[in-house]
């Protein structure tokens, strides 16, 4: 045998069985590929679907949401049949993972190998799970509007936790001045800025979403007046029960119920307890109030009901104003002379001079429109409690001098004010906890006031009565002298979670003098609101004044959280503004800005 022809024999062999080999690496290599290629193709579309069926709940549509998971699959070439399966769920919570709202999409596909086939594995199953969540969302002040204002920081040091976002392409989207500062964990602008901004500010970014656009807004129901079953005016003097359904048409005085402390034997006034049963009570109860009797130490207890005020206009119509209560209230010698400008409290009925000196001018117009309750001016160390219910008032609540009230939800046709008497006596006010429906009229505080509450909503819309009482703004501490101090959170579950102050979507008010109440610059403007706190109170809580300015001073509790979004912003007032942007208390520790997130 020739050797050489034998060792030429076995190198064929060798090579022969080498590309056996090598194929046989190759065909594995492909189908390996494929499998990695079809698995990275399914967590692509099941990252998606999860997050869509996620977003289909945050937006309210919870039924739709496997139906949006398995669309997106099938966008992403994965549809349910021939053997794929698409399984959209909402688990629970996993173990170490928040609690909260979770969408979990597995997919699974048969996938044909080539050469693997030879070996007994002509299909391979891919199965993929994406685990989407809610997260709190990043930006804490947003401001909505897309060319004008910004956000404007004026003469205060804020630090925000979270971050600072303006939508405006103006070159000024962000301004900081007048020595101010900000601090935040990101600041972004779509335009540019002006002033000293901090480092790690973002100009020219893309425009972030109203983060509220989906959320659904307190409801009104339609109030009508009831009729008026007793002439000229009930003075109570004494401690005694005033029955259901008592609506006097005011007389004269254009009061329906006056309270009047009684004297006692040394000149002093006597304790008096005055109990309203409730349902249909007015028209104008007065304890203590302008051109009333003087009352002190006097506690009214109301219970569930509508109450009223006397409108002697049709429809609240007549003149010029006329769907207000009357106009200023001041110290006399704030206008010499007889001129009556602007001043601090406005909800008197008639011209003169009160008992305390006080000077008052009425609105112009045929009609007049009161308070449906009115506590103070000429009213000192009063007690007003509103025991748990559902309660209506047609016409402004007025709250002012140095007297308790402890108030419950409901809905304010023309709205709430709460002020100082004209010697700068304040009162304290306590909000139970639910949601305070501003019908009209507005949220106006003012002066030295003391708020508290917890889980509160006050939410600012039209007017919902038969009055047509006009627009108002959310002006709290919107004076130059102001300093209101609260201690107020809004709720921590349900449909208003997180949310403090806001203002329907669909009111910016009007600019003319006159309608609703004429606060701060006379206008009954809804378009530009204040909320402005003393460096004493915290503030936990959105403000969502989607179509207004928003001038905005305070700080959230060391544990708690403040949200501003509004058309623009301006953080101004207190030396010092601290935003956290802990959500600890809240349901399922989310904030009320909510972004979904790939947990797997």
């Amino acid at each position: 045998m020739n050797p050489v022809r034998t060792q030429r024999g076995q190198v064929m062999v060798l090579v022969a069985l080498s590309v056996v080999v090598l194929l046989g690496f190759m065909g594995l290599g492909t189908d390996l590929g494929l499998l990695w290629s079809t698995r990275r193709r399914a967590q692509t579309a099941a990252d998606a679907a999860a997050s869509a069926g996620l977003n289909a709940i945050n937006i309210g549509q919870s039924s739709t949401y496997s139906t949006a998971a398995t669309d997106v699959a099938q966008l992403n070439g994965f549809t349910a049949g021939s053997g794929v399966v698409v399984t959209p769920s909402q688990p629970s919570a996993p173990s170490g993972y928040p609690s909260g709202t979770y969408v979990q999409v597995n997919i699974t596909k048969p996938v044909r190998t080539f050469f693997l086939g030879a070996l007994g594995y002509r299909t391979i199953s891919v199965s993929v799970t994406a685990l989407a969540g809610n997260i709190s969302g990043s930006n804490t002040v947003i401001a909505l509007n897309g060319s004008g204002s910004g956000v404007t920081v004026s003469g205060s040091n804020v630090t925000a936790a979270c971050g600072v976002m303006s939508n405006s392409s103006s070159s000024s989207g962000l301004t900081v001045s007048n020595g101010g500062s900000l601090a935040a964990a990101t600041v972004a602008v779509v335009g540019g800025t002006s002033g000293s901004v901090p480092s790690n500010t973002k100009t020219n970014v893309a425009p972030v979403q109203n983060p509220f656009s989906n959320w659904t807004q307190p409801t009104t129901t339609s109030c009508s007046r009831h009729s008026t079953n007793n002439s000229g005016t009930l003075t109570v003097s004494s401690t005694s029960t005033v029955p259901s359904n008592s609506c006097y048409s005011g007389g004269s005085g254009n009061c329906g119920i006056s309270i009047a402390s009684p004297t006692g034997h040394h000149g002093g006034y006597t304790p008096i307890t005055v109990t309203f049963s409730g349902g249909n009570c007015g028209n104008h109860i007065s304890c203590g109030g302008s051109g009333q009797s003087t009352c002190q130490n006097v506690t009214c207890n109301f219970s569930p009901g509508q109450y009223q005020c006397v409108n002697s206009g049709s429809g609240g119509g007549g003149g010029w104003g006329s769907a207000a209560p009357a106009f200023v209230y001041a110290k006399a010698e704030e206008f010499p002379g007889g001129y009556f400008g602007d001043a601090t409290l406005r909800f008197v009925r008639s011209g003169g001079i009160d008992p305390w000196g006080g000077r008052f001018l009425s609105v112009w117009g045929s009609s007049t429109v009161t308070p449906s309750i009115e506590i103070g001016p000429n009213a000192s160390s009063c007690t007003a409690n509103f025991s748990s219910g559902s309660y209506t008032f047609l016409g402004n609540v007025s709250i002012c001098g140095a007297n308790t009230v402890n108030l419950q939800p409901g809905t304010y046709c023309n709205g709430i004010t709460i002020a100082d008497d004209s010697y700068g006596n304040s009162p304290t006010v306590n909000f139970a906890p639910g949601t305070y429906i501003c019908a009209g009229g507005g949220l106006n505080i003012s002066g030295h006031c003391t708020l508290s509450g917890t889980g509160c909503t006050f939410h600012n819309t039209s007017d919902c009565s038969d009055d047509g009482y006009s627009n108002g703004p959310i002006s709290c501490g919107g004076n130059s002298g102001d300093s209101v101090t609260c201690s107020l959170s809004a709720p921590t579950s349900g449909s208003c979670k997180g949310m403090l102050f806001t203002q329907d979507s669909s009111i910016g008010g009007s600019s003319h003098w006159g309608g609703g109440w004429g606060w701060g610059s006379g206008s009954s403007s809804a378009s530009s609101c204040t909320l402005k706190f003393n460096s004493s109170s915290t503030c936990d809580g959105a403000c969502y004044l989607p179509n207004a300015s928003c001038t905005f001073s305070g700080s959230s509790s060391a544990h708690g959280y403040t949200i501003v979004v509004a058309d623009s912003v301006t953080l101004s007032g207190s030396s010092t503004q601290t935003h956290n942007c802990d959500y600890s208390s809240l349901s399922n520790g989310v904030g009320p800005i909510v972004t979904s997130a790939l947990f797997k």
